[in-house]
């Protein structure tokens, strides 16, 4: 991350705002990974490759054409020391919208899992509860 520069960064904040998710998996009651995606049409690919390229991590594929919609691309980052990397961009870069609550949650979870001593800490159960509470949150009312 030495090499971007403060305008991507923020920019990147930005589009992470609007078009990211922050995803923690779980496989029964054990927490097990966490993913940041990004999924935008298909004709968008150029940028996500910009992404890939500037933060020199991250993988692309493609989705398929839905029923109703354009086909589209995601680029995902599921590596631990690739979303620590995040964690410090982020940090440094906040995001400002909402979603800055899910990204807390994921942050936490990310830094706690970094380490395998973390992964079965008792504070991750608190977490999807947060979890749960943010989508719920997030959720439009009307």
């Amino acid at each position: 991350l030495m090499n971007i520069t403060p305008e991507w960064a923020s920019w990147f904040s930005g589009l992470v705002d609007g078009e990211g998710c922050f995803i923690i998996h779980r496989i029964g009651s054990r927490w097990h990974s966490a993913r940041l995606i990004i999924n935008m049409r298909a004709d968008d690919r150029p940028m996500l490759d910009e992404i890939r390229r500037t933060l020199g991590f991250g993988e692309i594929y493609r989705r398929p054409r839905r029923a109703i919609g354009h086909p589209t691309h995601v680029f995902q980052v599921s590596r631990k020391q690739d979303m620590l990397a995040l964690v410090r961009l982020f940090d440094r870069y906040p995001l400002r919208s909402r979603k800055r609550r899910d990204y807390e949650v994921w942050r936490t979870f990310v830094l706690l899992h970094a380490s395998p001593k973390n992964a079965t800490d008792p504070r991750l159960a608190e977490l999807f509860r947060e979890i749960k509470e943010a989508r719920h949150f997030m959720e439009p009312s009307g």
